[in-house]
């Protein structure tokens, strides 16, 4: 009988421990980082082998350069440097009267629109010239393009994101249009614009890459200030927005970003480092903004490197997290939540050391229970005399050799 006993209460001690948490994953909608951009459309341009492919993704093209263009009012009338806007203009021009020809035969495919469009095989030069200026290169002296807006060498994300967004739609367009033209002159026998549209495509990616690595850690120490300056004029923001607010100033972070009735905070552990601003208020509300390199993916996969944070429920009053995907857990009652989350690789932007100690203090003052958790290269070490929110696979190793021995002994 006592053995019976002891096999439900194992089976029943288990079963928190194997239960399905829920799972965010909320798609960041609007914002979509340069680097990200490029790649899409490098991926787009390579695969379109039909005509209306190659359509669609000019369609996308020239209905983000027009919305940047309006939202930003006119951006290369913006540039300080007259060098800049003289070419760049001069090139955007002739491409944006191509992109009516291609439009204009796409529509109705006449002899007469054919032949127009076959008169835009030059703007090849005019792509060759964006192309050259959004991966570094520069106009006598002047710096290049993007140094502009970077002041001491901390980056203006948002305006650099703009200028950026704006003017490679463009150069996408042009290589949409002398990729037609050169199918239409040569009957697809060539490809020569095509295989040149891509390389400079990948050198616009590789210089946008390094510019990111750049911009990141030199905005670890001006977060704080930046962001509320930022936000001091933006006081009604929904988490969504706020989130997305972050991104468009920093796109070369993700964000995790959490929202407190006065006394609550997040607590992170584990071996995945990342920057943490725990000083944000708006209107009486504690936001938790903990943020990382935009390349790391974190989903809920167990891989190597483990981020947990911790949230006391009664103090919680949301949380938005974009793209990133983590597991939830309820403990001690429903008091704390933990978010759990993985990642192949771990952050090095803005990073503070992978050790935390967590301690979790009882509606009375009592503490509940302490843990400590140590990573370094993906070690972990661990210190309990309370519950583990990592709920570790261990105690379920248990309860099965005890079922088995119940059993079987």
């Amino acid at each position: 009988m006592h053995k019976s006993i002891l096999l439900l209460i194992c089976m029943l001690s288990c079963l928190p421990l194997l239960s399905n948490a829920s799972i965010f994953s909320n798609i960041l909608g609007g914002v979509v980082s340069v680097v990200k951009l490029v790649r899409e459309v490098i991926d787009m341009f390579t695969t379109s082998t039909e005509e209306k492919q190659l359509e669609h993704l000019t369609q996308e093209m020239s209905t983000l350069k027009r919305a940047m263009n309006s939202s930003n009012g006119r951006l290369l009338q913006m540039m300080k440097e007259t060098s800049y806007k003289t070419v760049l203009t001069d090139s955007i021009d002739k491409i944006e009267s191509c992109e009516k020809d291609y439009y204009n035969y796409l529509a109705n495919k006449s002899n007469a629109t054919r032949k127009n469009l076959e008169k835009c095989h030059d703007i090849i030069e005019n792509v060759r010239t964006l192309g050259k200026y959004l991966s570094g290169k520069s106009i006598l002296n002047t710096p290049p393009l993007l140094d502009l807006y970077k002041e001491n060498g901390v980056c203006d994300g948002a305006v650099i994101n703009g200028v950026f967004k704006y003017v490679f739609s463009n150069l996408a367009v042009g290589c949409s249009v002398v990729r037609t033209t050169e199918a239409l002159t040569h009957e697809s026998r060539t490809n020569l614009y095509d295989d040149e549209c891509k390389t400079i495509m990948n050198d616009v990616l590789n210089y946008m890459e390094s510019e990111y690595n750049g911009c990141a850690p030199k905005s670890c120490n001006t977060f704080h200030n930046h962001v509320n300056n930022q936000l001091a004029t933006h006081t009604s923001l929904t988490l969504g927005a706020l989130h997305g607010k972050l991104s468009e100033m920093y796109p070369w972070f993700n964000f995790l970003v959490f929202k407190f009735e006065k006394g609550g905070k997040a607590t992170e552990a584990g071996n995945f480092s990342l920057g943490h601003d725990d000083g944000i208020w708006l209107l009486g509300h504690r936001y938790d903004i903990f943020y990382f390199d935009a390349r790391i993916q974190i989903s809920q996969q167990n891989q190597k490197y483990q981020l947990l944070i911790e949230v006391h429920e009664k103090y919680l009053n949301g949380s938005y997290f974009g793209n990133v995907s983590m597991e939830t857990t309820h403990y001690a009652g429903g008091t704390f939540k933990v978010f759990q989350g993985y990642a192949s690789e771990n952050n090095v932007y803005c990073a503070k050391p992978n050790t935390y100690t967590v301690v979790h203090v009882g509606e009375e003052g009592k503490e509940a229970n302490t843990y400590t958790v140590v990573g370094e290269e993906g070690k972990e070490g661990n210190q309990s005399n309370g519950a583990d929110p990592r709920r570790t696979k261990l105690p379920v190793v248990w309860c099965i050799l005890i079922v088995f021995y119940f059993l079987y002994g």
